[in-house]
């Protein structure tokens, strides 16, 4: 998917790609390139502080999502079948890159990916994004702001 949006986001070539409304997400989704793949990667041109993001489990066993970036301590969820999660990291720090490691990741769909800059002193603003924003040339409507 390469960088979108420019100068935000790189979606690390080969990791991810655009789905279908799919599932319990009546919109456009993320997922993976390769659904048997156990990492994923998405990098901040500048740091941000990443919120979380809204995972679907399609699949008949349990799924394991491990969300770390390299300057914060990572989160770990498991997400039951046929359930739909938002999945909130409480990370207060910004990061210039996110890794997902998977555990049966292969019925996993993604939306809502919830990021905010990392604020200056004198800029006391939130800005959230989603996958909506994000990828908002391909259809996706989502509300940008998100509530986390």
């Amino acid at each position: 998917m390469g960088q979108y949006p420019s100068g935000v986001i790189d979606w690390s070539k080969g990791d991810w790609q655009i789905g279908t409304p799919f599932g319990k997400f009546a919109t456009f989704t993320l997922a993976l390139v390769d659904p048997k793949a156990q990492h994923a990667e998405i990098h901040f041109s500048t740091p941000h502080i990443f919120a979380g993001v809204d995972v679907y489990n399609d699949g008949d066993a349990d799924a394991t999502v491990n969300i770390r970036p390299p300057e914060i301590r990572d989160v770990s969820f498991t997400i039951k079948p046929k359930e739909l999660r938002r999945l909130r990291t409480g990370w207060r720090d910004p990061s210039s890159s996110i890794s997902f490691d998977f555990v049966n990741g292969q019925s996993l769909r993604f939306n809502n990916l919830a990021y905010r800059r990392a604020q200056s002193s004198s800029d006391s603003s939130s800005t959230y994004g989603s996958i909506a924003e994000t990828l908002g040339d391909y259809g996706i409507e989502n509300a940008i702001e998100q509530s986390w």
